[in-house]
């Protein structure tokens, strides 16, 4: 109700009073940061997801394979117990949910 105020005054040329520009600014101060700690917020959703996509697929035997395969310095990318340590990783970030409890 007051910002709508002081749109109207400054629609009819009437200058703000110290008090209310100090207000406006707080305002726009406040409603910055929302912003900024909604962006923060959605960049870690997205690397989240993307984590739990990458794992997902680090359970699919083609992709295991293909990790696992020597390249041709006769290395493999991942060992063996790299994906458990990785399959240990994946069940701490998404434990198995129980159906039955709503």
């Amino acid at each position: 109700a007051k910002l709508d105020d002081y749109q109207a005054k400054k629609k009819n040329g009437e200058r703000l009073n110290q008090d209310q520009l100090v207000s406006k600014t707080v305002k726009k101060s406040l409603r910055r940061e929302q912003l900024q700690r909604e962006e923060m917020e959605q960049r870690r959703l997205k690397m989240v997801l993307e984590l739990q996509f990458l794992l997902d697929r680090l359970g699919e035997e083609e992709v295991r394979q293909d990790l696992k395969r020597p390249e041709g310095d006769g290395t493999s990318v991942l060992t063996d117990a790299d994906l458990t340590t990785l399959d240990q990783f994946y069940k701490l970030l998404g434990p198995d949910r129980n159906y039955d409890v709503r």
